[in-house]
This record gives C-alpha cells, structure tokens and sequence, in this order.
C-alpha cells in the first residue's frame, strides 16, 4: 500500500482482514474487469456456503 499514500502504510489488528479482502477484491476487479471481478466475488462466497468444511477420506 505504500504508492497508495506516498509512503508506507501499516494497518495492523482487527482492521487489518477487512484491508486485506478489501485489497484482494480491488484487485480481481482491476485484473478481471468489473463484471467478471463481481462474478469471482458473488461465485467466493457461495462456495463457502456450499462445500463442506471438513473432508472425508
């Protein structure tokens, strides 16, 4: 985040998550483009719901 703020920049504790996804997210938007960035997104956060969180073999 350093260019971002002519400078460096630390976030740090509970903010620091929200940074980071919030970062990630601008980036598939900036490298993907606006609708298929969106699509990542939306199709993230339903395989969270949809597979299983422990696997069994």
């Amino acid at each position: 985040m350093g260019n971002l703020i002519c400078g460096r920049m630390v976030v740090e504790g509970r903010l620091a998550p929200f940074v980071s996804i919030s970062l990630y997210r601008m980036h598939l938007m900036a490298i993907h483009g606006s609708l298929r960035g969106l699509g990542m997104i939306v199709m993230g956060h339903v395989n969270q719901v949809v597979r299983p969180e422990l696997k069994l073999h």
